[in-house]
């Protein structure tokens, strides 16, 4: 009965699915959205064999398409590039969980399911969910969150895989004694791979909301979503998709349910004996034929498992000849799978020593998890890769072969060493600039400060570390700065801000540009700040020294009795005192910007620009005395010429002083 009840499942899994695809691809409307999905998630999205798009959200979004009037048209792409889609409107959905930080980047429906982590184990485990795994080994998938979820446990050995059938297989072989995967992915897997000897042993982990997310503004779409979401609820048609794409979790096996095989075996031999040899036979025949369409089944998966998958999977004999590698190889490396199969794989690798060390690895271990080496293409470039491999032992215990994986750790690699190559960069930044750098923790514990930072305080490098920012430098003002900024997650910057020392009173108040900016973790949540600090305290007493300056020379020019100007180079007045602003006939403000040609007739503004343009050509100061009129009256004035730098050394503007000598002069003509 249980053979027929698989068959009929078989048929019905492909008689839904075929209808799920012709749903997925039969145009319905004008508008049409585009989704990208993850080729390998199954049952929530996934790439049949046939190439087709399916799974319980292309199912769902489909049937919502169908009740909305929209279509749906399904993309297999990597996450990166499906999230770059998103951003620059190329895609219209993702399937993905829902966190704070993605909610501030996109909008999301409403949850359409949870995505629960289990624990996958032996079905004669002692396991019995997280605080039994002490003492075993225990498979994580990497960048999952089990990983994040369970950092600080060190109670139990970790082996890391790339991918939920590897740790699912790993655990079927008795390799590791539990692996943590997505619940309904895992429950999909074991059924696919049929791998009776693997059951639950906790569910329901870390769960966490799975919806659809749009480009942030996009919110037509979200509520078109959410409206046929409900409809579809409403209607039952919602549970039937779960009921038809979801596993529910196995409740505990009766001693019956465990011993079912075994018991009707027993059973059948019994009536077997009991009745006819021609039962007994015709029996056993039909279980022969049975395991055999089984063996059969098993094996077209692992073939199909072997000829798709992404990374390289090999075997070679005892004396490392490769004896058989997956199609994989063409694409990854170049090679076709008749110019490998019968080398050696030294052939491939890039240093012999790296063979001899993953030699030696096998032999005295016996396996080998993540071991990077490095292989030659076809091309001749050089492949970064991570292998995992075992020995495969004969009925005497003699090892007979070796089987592996290969993946293409390349990209990871060369992000590897530009990460490396920008940290020493910032090294050299950071031990050599001179501003002062420091990194704290979130409490204003200094981690490190740079040279600058400690000969500021007279102090080395190494005497900060541990040391709390405000034990050394007490200052309740700067300490709810800090504590604000921790706070809000905001930067802040300042200008110029007064410090006085508590432990050097002799240095009076100093003066600091400053900025401290915050360090988040994936969560959003500051871990850290960096603090960089500039003494400006000569920059501050300078320009305070010069706005006195200014003041004075101020005073000084109003309180002249003769005429006191200043000339930019543009050859517009700049400053007149009241002495020059009496003589020109109006305000002393409403004299900035004229040109002096709108004081003095043409042959005397000539005259003046000539003597102008001297000073500006040569940098010499110029004293020359002259006739003048202005507003008709006839004067003469001795002026003075003093040329002002700017810090490119060119003449910026021109300061003069002009007497009135007209007296002096009539007393001489009289003369």
């Amino acid at each position: 009965m249980g053979a027929w009840a698989l068959i009929l499942a078989v048929v019905m899994g492909l008689v839904i699915a075929e209808h799920a695809r012709v749903d997925a691809q039969t145009p319905q409307t004008d508008s049409e959205y585009v989704v990208a999905i993850d080729a390998e998630y199954a049952p929530y999205e996934y790439v049949d064999p046939s190439g087709t798009a399916t799974g319980f959200t292309v199912s769902l979004l489909t049937a919502i398409g169908r009740d909305a009037g929209v279509r749906f048209r399904f993309v297999p792409m990597a996450w990166p590039d499906a999230v770059a889609g998103l951003a620059d409107g190329s895609v219209d959905l993702v399937n993905m969980i829902q966190t704070p930080e993605r909610a501030a980047k996109y909008e999301f429906s409403r949850p359409h399911s949870q995505i629960a982590q289990a624990i996958f184990v032996a079905r004669d485990s002692d396991i019995t969910g997280l605080d039994t795994l002490a003492g075993h080994t225990v498979a994580l998938q990497e960048h999952d969150i089990a990983l994040e979820k369970l950092a600080a446990r060190t109670d139990f050995a970790r082996v890391i895989v790339h991918s939920k059938e590897q740790g699912l297989l790993l655990l079927d072989a008795g390799r590791v004694d539990a692996f943590f995967a997505a619940e309904q992915a895992g429950l999909w897997l074991v059924r696919e791979y049929r791998l009776r000897d693997v059951r639950l042993a906790e569910t329901g982990l870390w769960p966490l909301p799975f919806g659809f997310a749009a480009r942030k503004g996009n919110t037509e779409l979200i509520a078109l979503l959410n409206s046929h979401l409900d409809r579809l609820k409403a209607s039952g048609e919602y549970q039937e998709l779960v009921r038809r794409w979801f596993t529910p979790p196995p409740v505990a096996e009766s001693w019956f349910a465990r011993y079912e095989d075994l018991a009707l075996i027993s059973f059948v031999g019994l009536v077997a004996l009991a009745l006819l040899f021609l039962a007994w036979n015709f029996a056993l025949h039909r279980a022969v034929t049975q395991r055999t369409a089984e063996l059969h089944a098993s094996e077209a998966r692992y073939r199909n498992f072997y000829e798709n998958v992404h990374d390289v999977i090999y075997r070679t004999d005892n004396k490392g000849v490769i004896t058989d590698i997956s199609p994989s190889v063409e694409t990854r490396a170049g090679y076709r799978r008749e110019e490998v199969i019968g080398r050696p794989v030294l052939d491939f690798f890039v240093d012999p020593e790296e063979y001899a060390r993953l030699d030696a690895a096998m032999l005295q271990e016996g396996v080998v998890n993540d071991m990077e080496i490095r292989l030659r293409a076809r091309d001749g470039r050089v492949i970064f890769t991570s292998i995992t491999a075992r020995l495969v032992y004969d009925d005497s215990g003699r090892p007979i072969a070796t089987e592996g994986v290969l993946r293409d750790i390349t990209e990871r690699k060369q992000a590897e060493q530009a990460l490396r190559d920008t940290n020493e960069l910032l090294e050299i930044v950071f031990s050599n600039t001179h501003l002062m750098l420091a990194y704290l923790d979130r409490d204003f514990n200094f981690v490190r400060v740079n040279r600058a930072y400690a000969e500021a305080d007279e102090r080395t490098p190494d005497f900060f570390p541990g040391k709390n920012h405000f034990d050394l430098y007490p200052n309740p003002e700067n300490e709810a700065i800090f504590r604000r900024v921790v706070e809000t997650g905001e930067p802040y910057f300042a200008y110029a801000k007064p410090f006085e020392y508590a432990e050097h009173p002799e240095r009076g108040v100093t003066y600091w540009d400053w900025s401290l900016v915050p360090v988040k973790d994936s969560s959003g949540q500051v871990t850290h700040l960096i603090l960089s600090v500039l003494n400006v305290s000569e920059r501050v007493k300078a320009l305070q020294a010069l706005r006195e300056s200014e003041m004075r020379y101020r005073v000084l020019a109003e309180a002249a009795p003769d005429m006191v100007f200043v000339i930019g180079a543009e050859g517009s007045i700049r400053y007149v005192n009241s002495r020059a602003a009496a003589l020109l006939g109006l305000p002393a403000e409403e004299a900035r910007g004229h040109a002096v040609e709108d004081f003095f007739p043409p042959d005397v503004a000539a005259r003046y620009r000539r003597s102008l343009g001297k000073v500006f050509r040569s940098g010499e100061p110029l004293a020359v005395e002259s006739p003048s009129r202005i507003h008709g009256r006839s004067l003469w004035l001795h002026t003075h010429l003093v040329p002002l730098w700017d810090e490119d050394g060119k003449v910026k503007e021109a300061r003069g002083a002009a007497p009135d000598v007209t007296q002096r002069k009539q007393m001489e003509s009289a003369l």
